[in-house]
């Protein structure tokens, strides 16, 4: 589809998008939208919008890559690789990916404002995990919690669309309207300032306990969150399935939702002083000038309380480096999980 009429401000090209590709046209006056949307109401297992907003004149190529396979859009990618990251997250996918690249006369570091991509789901097809035609039950998918994730090529990794913004390598990506679900429409949508590829993730509706329906039961729950960038977070598979093995509910974050976790009774932050993605910022507050240099030197674990709440305890395991990190916790784990297991505090 091509847009031919210099002085139209907004373009939109119906499109129905399927694997494996859609390659669209469009000759852009500035300021322009762009919308490319699905012609009918029709869902297929791969359908997708965008919607983007460009302070540019001239012709724009917009390819959006769909595919059940995120392989099919990306050889060095797998979904297992994307299972992986989302289960950091409490996440399990749902095998819907989007590629989007956009050349031409928009560069999205320069004249793109914003981006609005949806991707769409069937309800309950694509959230009944037990086949019993409903997505009410535990083990379905909460289609509350759906989210996009979002790939970063510089750290090979998967970010959910969450927050005010995340961070891939040097580069900061804005969240204007993080991952929103439409329940009525059954799409999750978020506006952003890049283009790139996305996953569709989704949280697991679980069973309740007797403790989890009251907590005037008054049983201890064992609950940590873990803070790390995403590179110490790949590198620490093993101590999160360890405690989780251990019945310890693990929340990860980031430094933009760190606020949002971080009054947890047991809190757990990897790396330290000059570790990349904010976490620095975050540690470097709550060490003392020893500390760093010792970490600096080596490694160490260092336990805090009372850090962001009474009665709360803090341990920051630091290294060098990234190996010398991941060594904190592989030398001290079975220690912090009594501790967090049994609230020894």
């Amino acid at each position: 589809a091509e847009d031919t009429s210099g002085n139209i401000k907004t373009v939109v090209v119906y499109v129905y998008v399927t694997e494996p590709s859609l390659n669209v046209t469009v000759n852009l006056t500035a300021p322009s939208e762009v919308e490319l949307t699905e012609d009918n109401g029709t869902v297929t297992t791969t359908s997708t919008e965008i919607k983007f907003y460009a302070n540019a004149s001239g012709k724009v190529n917009i390819i959006i890559n769909a595919s059940t396979n995120i392989s099919l859009l990306e050889p060095n990618i797998s979904n297992e690789n994307f299972y992986s990251n989302a289960s950091y997250y409490g996440l399990v996918g749902l095998n819907k990916f989007i590629k989007i690249d956009v050349s031409g006369a928009v560069n999205e570091t320069n004249n793109v404002s914003w981006v609005v991509i949806k991707i769409h789901y069937t309800y309950p097809g694509d959230l009944d995990r037990n086949g019993d035609g409903d997505a009410n039950d535990v083990g379905d998918i909460n289609e509350n919690d759906l989210v996009l994730m979002r790939y970063c090529p510089a750290t090979q990794t998967w970010q959910p669309v969450r927050g005010s913004s995340i961070t891939c390598g040097n580069d900061t990506i804005q969240i204007y309207t993080p991952s929103t679900v439409n329940t009525s429409q059954h799409y999750v949508w978020v506006n952003v300032s890049h283009f790139s590829v996305y996953g569709l993730g989704g949280s697991i509706i679980q069973a309740q306990t007797p403790s989890s329906v009251s907590s005037s039961g008054g049983e201890y729950q064992p609950k940590v969150t873990i803070l790390a960038n995403n590179i110490d977070l790949s590198l620490a598979k093993e101590f999160i399935s360890y405690l989780e093995q251990n019945g310890i509910k693990v929340y990860i974050t980031d430094k933009n939702n760190f606020s949002i976790y971080n009054e947890k009774s047991y809190v757990i932050i990897l790396g330290g002083h000059e570790a990349y993605e904010g976490i620095g910022e975050i540690v470097s507050n709550i060490m003392t000038e020893e500390e760093r240099n010792n970490v600096k030197q080596g490694k160490m674990m260092i336990k805090k309380r009372d850090i962001y709440r009474s009665g709360q305890v803090v341990y920051i395991l630091a290294g060098k480096d990234r190996e010398a990190t991941a060594q904190v916790w592989k030398e001290n784990k079975e220690e912090i999980m009594k501790v967090i297991k049994y609230n020894w505090g």
